[in-house]
């Protein structure tokens, strides 16, 4: 018994740490300041900034362009989109890709040169 839970213990503490080294490494570097620069313009609802952290074309049901993008902002960033996104904790992906889970609805941030850029929206399946 007390071997098991030595065991246990241990791999708990593995768990803590792993957890909290990719908490820290999403906060930190490309990607943390991405994300950061992403929410501040969210949050101030600056649709220009959105748009520059933004690759074009953009998937939204189909491929559109800036122009189509400034026209669905309201739709696709919605209050209730808002407040998941404020406080997101975005997942990586073996590609070095991001996506944040908002109730049905998947945002995803692609890993394009050495940066990051806001790449399509879609359906949580």
């Amino acid at each position: 018994m007390k071997r098991w839970l030595g065991i246990f213990a241990v791999f708990f503490i593995f768990v803590a740490v792993t957890a909290r080294a990719e908490q820290k490494a999403v906060s930190s570097g490309v990607w943390g300041t991405y994300w950061a620069n992403f929410q501040a313009a969210l949050a101030a609802d600056d649709q220009e900034k959105v748009a520059a952290l933004t690759q074009f074309p953009f998937t939204y049901d189909t491929s559109i362009d800036k122009a189509a993008f400034l026209k669905a902002y309201p739709k696709i960033f919605d209050a209730k989109a808002k407040a998941c996104l404020k406080k997101a904790k975005p997942a990586s992906d073996p590609l070095g890709n991001y996506n944040v889970f908002c109730g049905e609805t998947i945002y995803t941030f692609s890993k394009v040169g050495e940066g990051y850029r806001f790449s399509d929206i879609g359906a949580n399946d």
